[in-house]
């Protein structure tokens, strides 16, 4: 059977204080998507926050999700006293987001290991954890 259910993760860094472009050039990263505070957003608010977002692609949420985090804590490891110097002159704040589509009632879930909420924690990161579940696939 082929799983069904997809996933992914991104972390976001928001606040009055955070220049995109700035922060953009100290990581040298592109954000995923960003936005300035008072824009419209995406689904039509205006934005509350100036935010950066970096986000992995959407995998399937078995295994290929945890390979994801792990991916993107690879990723900004070494960028990390950068973004906590930065955190903290500017007061920006931080999360990470993951997200599970539930299809066909698999069994979903994420493991976070030992490394990764270490890199939650020097980031001081806050996490939320979303599964959305397809009604239309659990009848």
């Amino acid at each position: 059977m082929k799983y069904l259910s997809r996933a992914y993760v991104y972390i976001i860094f928001y606040g009055d204080n955070l220049s995109i472009n700035e922060f953009s050039n100290s990581l040298k990263l592109t954000p995923s998507n960003s936005g300035l505070n008072g824009e419209k957003g995406k689904y039509g608010a205006i934005l509350k926050d100036t935010f950066w977002e970096y986000k992995m692609k959407e995998t399937n949420a078995l295994e290929e999700l945890e390979c994801s985090i792990k991916e993107m804590r690879e990723i900004f490891e070494e960028r990390i006293e950068l973004i906590t110097n930065y955190i903290l002159e500017k007061n920006i704040q931080s999360k990470c987001h993951i997200v599970i589509k539930s299809q066909n009632n698999e069994d979903t879930g994420v493991l976070l290991d030992e490394n990764f909420i270490a890199f939650l924690h020097k980031l001081k990161m806050q996490i939320e954890i979303n599964i959305y579940i397809d009604a239309a696939s659990s009848l």
